[in-house]
């Protein structure tokens, strides 16, 4: 959907090889999904300015202020999904090195 949405961008500004910018703020904070134009380009009033330099605005627009949102929580779903495959395949390797050890003691003290 987002990749519908910069489609879309491109077809409203005329400019078939823009793509989207994502600015690193901090070092555990990016801004994602964001469009860059001169400080004169004219725009559509529903764009958000997301954030300006001297030169340039970031902007947002309305379907991608929404959208946003719900790739986040994607995210993080699928953070916690593969956390907990890792912590199942963790607890299956440590059953079978308890029983390994339980039958090397076995055969070793017969």
């Amino acid at each position: 959907q987002l990749n519908d949405e910069l489609q879309r961008i491109k077809k409203v500004l005329r400019k078939p090889s823009f793509t989207w910018k994502t600015l690193r703020t901090s070092a555990t904070s990016t801004l994602e999904y964001l469009f860059e134009l001169g400080l004169k380009e004219r725009v559509d009033s529903e764009w958000v300015v997301v954030s300006e330099t001297k030169s340039l605005k970031r902007y947002h627009t309305p379907e991608v202020e929404r959208l946003f949102p719900e790739l986040v929580q994607s995210r993080e779903r699928i953070a916690a999904a593969a956390g907990e495959a890792w912590l199942g395949f963790l607890r299956k390797v440590t059953d079978s090195l308890s029983l390994s050890l339980s039958l090397s003691l076995s055969l070793s003290l017969s």
